[in-house]
């Protein structure tokens, strides 16, 4: 009788590679190109005629609806060929996420059986660069025990890209500033902008001196998905170069000095006398003065004897 030999007929097999062409992006994301290769793995020819990409948990999307795009379906593969094309996916997330993009390519071979693979990409979300600055002032910048002083706060957002909210300010002095004068919490500024405020406060008892406060800002970046009362996770806190740090000067207690700019008055302090303080004229009028005073010393002296 006759023989028939049965011969297997080839199945298709086809190998997905895809790479994203950077490995991270800055928080809060960007657009990324990703280049895909699809290889035949196999000894027959395929057709691919599916390709769809996934970013992180979200729906596939068709990789050819995308733009831009340089990938384009059907495509049919030979044996041992491949095909090579890119696409551009937004991938947006938090700092330190990783997000995972897979491409799946499916289709048939030329005996009509599926072929289907994926690969997978990782692209690290990583935290944006946040910065602020901050200018103090302060007026007058020479008190007395008892007088008050006012602070100045100038705060611009020096971020790239980021929109920051004003989430504490703390001063050395005066303490929390959140409620003092005009100073509130809670402003957003846009990358550029400035929020000024301004507070009060009084030299006390015991700080006689020169004296070197800081404030301290914090503010933190701003989310799509906050609620406007709610910072954002990611923050920056810039204490005031030694170059922007104000200075105020309380000086010991001296003498009064009484007079406008032409006549000047001197008053003994409490501990050396009493009385009303004595008009003298400029300069020479105090060398009169005291030469006055060394001459009545000496007539009391004789007048003592």
């Amino acid at each position: 009788g006759a023989t028939v030999e049965v011969v297997d007929q080839p199945v298709g097999s086809i190998e997905v590679i895809k790479t994203p062409r950077v490995a991270s992006v800055e928080e809060p994301g960007a657009d990324v190109t990703f280049d895909l290769s699809i290889i035949n793995t196999s000894e027959v020819a395929v057709t691919i005629n599916s390709l769809t990409d996934t970013v992180g948990g979200g729906e596939p999307v068709g990789v050819t609806t995308l733009t831009p795009t340089t990938c384009s379906l059907p495509v049919t593969i030979g044996v041992g060929d491949e095909v090579n094309c890119n696409f551009v996916r937004s991938v947006v997330g938090s700092a330190d996420e990783v997000i995972t993009n897979t491409v799946i390519a499916s289709g048939q071979d030329a005996n009509a059986n599926a072929v289907s693979a994926e690969a997978d990409a990782e692209v690290v979300i990583t935290p944006d660069y946040l910065e602020l600055t901050v200018v103090k002032t302060i007026t007058p910048q020479v008190v007395r025990v008892g007088e008050v002083v006012t602070f100045s706060f100038k705060i611009t957002n020096t971020s790239d890209k980021a929109q920051l909210r004003i989430t504490g300010m703390v001063d050395t002095l005066v303490g929390d500033l959140a409620g003092r004068g005009d100073c509130k919490l809670g402003a957003v500024l846009s990358v550029g902008e400035s929020y000024s405020c301004e507070g009060t406060g009084v030299v006390r008892e015991g700080l006689e001196g020169l004296h070197r406060n800081t404030v301290t800002v914090r503010a933190d970046r701003v989310r799509s998905e906050d609620p406007p009362a709610v910072k954002g996770d990611t923050g920056v806190v810039l204490s005031v170069p030694k170059a922007n740090v104000a200075e105020a000067v309380a000086p010991l207690p001296k003498a009064d000095v009484y007079g406008d700019d032409n006549a000047w008055a001197l008053a003994l302090p409490r501990s050396l006398g009493a009385g009303k303080p004595i008009p003298i004229k400029g300069i020479f009028g105090f060398l009169v003065a005291g030469l006055l005073m060394i001459a009545l010393g000496s007539l009391r002296k004789r007048a003592a004897a």
